[in-house]
């Protein structure tokens, strides 16, 4: 578990999304607002990676 301070950034690249799941945890009430930034990088065409 890694909680995270506010302000903080967690980069997941690599294989990290293959070892580790991320989430936040559930919450019934949303107390604050928050932002959630995903960045994709899109391979097309015949490209081994």
């Amino acid at each position: 578990s890694l909680i995270l301070e506010h302000g903080s950034l967690l980069v997941m690249k690599g294989q990290t999304q293959d070892h580790w799941l991320h989430r936040l945890p559930p919450t019934k009430v949303i107390s604050k607002p928050r932002i959630n930034l995903t960045f994709r990088a899109i391979v097309t065409g015949n490209h081994s990676m």
